[in-house]
């Protein structure tokens, strides 16, 4: 006889939408879903080549793995941590002295990138340890990176998972330290001991790889070095122009009229004259306001930039960043980077340039418009004053035209658009505007899905991408013995193909006002 605890098999309560129809006929987890699938299939962390990876997975990887802890909070999924974390696992084996090809602990010579993948990493020790220690004494489903890698360790628990990713971080991140890429003043540098300091975005990884890891580790070199840059961000910038004899002195974030900040692409770097005959010192750096300048932060650097006032906002309890700060960043977007059209800026400061971008220094309009994505977050601050602009209505307006319900990647859709993605879907979350479909899955470990409004479970729906635990090659969503699912919504549909081992324990919470079920 089949036995398994099942608490309510189904339960109905029909919801009027009316106030929310339009954006729950979005949907933006299953589209994250098939783009994330498309985007790691393009990528190959598994099975890329040491020689040509660095890229990958510093612009493209490190940003994926980012989004994978939004989609946990916001879903309860944990096959979101599973992905980061036999990625993560694959991406370490390509590290040069594991795959040996050097003895440097390293993926590649531009520097940046380094710090990206090591953000990315320092990120994933800070959740587990300081946000979710719940997860730590979870047992780990036996996925072939677990137990078959190339540093010969088998992870049984999230806590030994955990502590390994903590030990290769601080490997890489202390290497760095000791080759002369930091300096006290100026922060992280392009090569050893440099004269002058990495242009804003660049430092980005770098910050965050010290901050997530001076709270896990209480590292006073790890801290000192976050709260540093923390001072670099919301500082001056202050030199001298030799060939003028003028003084530059402003902030790093500039204000616009509209009370939103704007900055220039270096930064708090300041380039190097190149005319020997200024005399110079080690504790001397001469720059021209004229190459500082040169370029305004465009959209789509802008966006990961604000990774870090982000990260100080919302884990350090004494931050650079205030809500204030927040809510001028967020004007960035909303009155400087819209230009109140469906269109979008290139420009931090609501122009079109002059950008640097690798492609082009005077890029047309809505050129980097795909990034708007990765401005998500920022819709947390929406309706905080009743006469500005909202972020969500803005981005979900340019999704619901250029992003949604594709077959294939939407044009320049890449890595922080993938977190982005994963942000708005939370956006959306929040705001109780889901109706949530779901494919084919084999569920091997206790999950929750939980889901704030229509949950359908269609198992043999043909346009859904069976991407979680391992591939159920039949059309069926089963749940194994002995795995514990809750299914959480207001309201649940599990439709034929739906299927529960002997044994399993299946859970259906009604999330409606007046507890109706059936």
């Amino acid at each position: 006889m089949r036995r398994f605890v099942f608490r309510t098999l189904f339960f109905s309560f029909f919801i009027q939408c009316h106030a929310f129809c339009q954006d729950s006929t979005l949907h933006i987890k299953e589209d994250y879903d098939r783009y994330n699938k498309l985007l790691v299939d393009r990528y190959k962390p598994c099975l890329i080549g040491t020689a040509n990876d660095h890229t990958v997975f510093g612009d493209g990887m490190s940003h994926i793995l980012d989004g994978y802890f939004t989609m946990y909070e916001t879903t309860g999924d944990k096959d979101y941590l599973y992905r980061f974390m036999t990625q993560s696992i694959c991406m370490l084996e390509n590290r040069h002295d594991v795959a040996g090809l050097s003895t440097e602990p390293r993926w590649g010579d531009i520097t940046y990138e380094e710090g990206y993948i090591l953000g990315a990493f320092a990120r994933g020790t800070h959740f587990f340890f300081i946000e979710h220690p719940e997860l730590l004494s979870d047992s780990l489903y036996p996925f072939q990176q677990f137990s078959q890698n190339a540093f010969n360790v088998t992870f049984h628990t999230v806590r030994a998972y955990a502590t390994w990713l903590l030990q290769q971080t601080k490997v890489s991140f202390d290497w760095l330290i000791q080759q002369g890429y930091w300096n006290d003043q100026l922060g992280f540098l392009g090569s050893p001991n440099a004269n002058q300091a990495l242009i804003i975005n660049m430092q980005v990884g770098f910050a965050r790889c010290a901050f997530f890891l001076g709270q896990v580790t209480q590292s006073g070199n790890y801290i000192g070095m976050a709260n540093r840059l923390g001072m670099l961000c919301k500082g001056q910038v202050q030199f001298t122009d030799p060939t003028k004899k003028t003084v530059y002195s402003a902030p790093v974030f500039q204000l616009t009229k509209n009370d939103a900040y704007w900055w220039y692409h270096m930064g708090w770097r300041v380039k190097p004259v190149r005319a020997p005959l200024f005399k110079r010192n080690k504790n001397t750096v001469y720059g021209s306001v004229t190459t500082y300048m040169d370029f305004i932060e465009d959209m789509s650097h802008g966006a990961v930039v604000l990774y870090m006032p982000w990260m100080w906002y919302r884990y350090s309890k004494n931050p650079p960043f205030d809500s204030l700060d927040m809510q001028r960043f967020r004007r960035t977007f909303t009155y400087n980077l819209n230009d109140g059209s469906g269109q979008f800026y290139n420009a931090v400061n609501g122009t079109d340039g002059p950008i640097s971008d690798n492609y082009c220094t005077s890029c047309a309009r809505n050129y980097h418009a795909m990034k708007s994505l990765m401005y998500a977050s920022f819709a947390s601050f929406d309706t905080i004053e009743s006469n500005d602009v909202d972020v969500y209505p803005l981005i979900e307006s340019y999704y619901q035209k250029e992003v949604a319900g594709l077959s294939t990647l939407p044009k320049g859709y890449c890595c922080g658009m993938n977190k982005g993605h994963a942000e708005l879907v939370e956006q959306q979350w929040k705001r109780g505007l889901i109706e949530l479909r779901m494919g084919p899955r084999l569920l091997v470990y206790n999950q929750l899905f939980s889901v704030p409004g229509t949950l359908r479970i269609e198992p043999e729906a043909p346009d859904l991408v069976p991407y979680a635990e391992p591939l159920n090659p039949a059309k069926k969503f089963e749940v194994k013995a002995g795995i514990k699912a809750v299914f959480k919504a207001e309201e649940v549909h599990l439709l034929p193909g739906v299927e529960f081992q002997a044994g399993a324990d299946v859970e259906v919470k009604s999330t409606s006002s007046n507890g109706t079920r059936k």
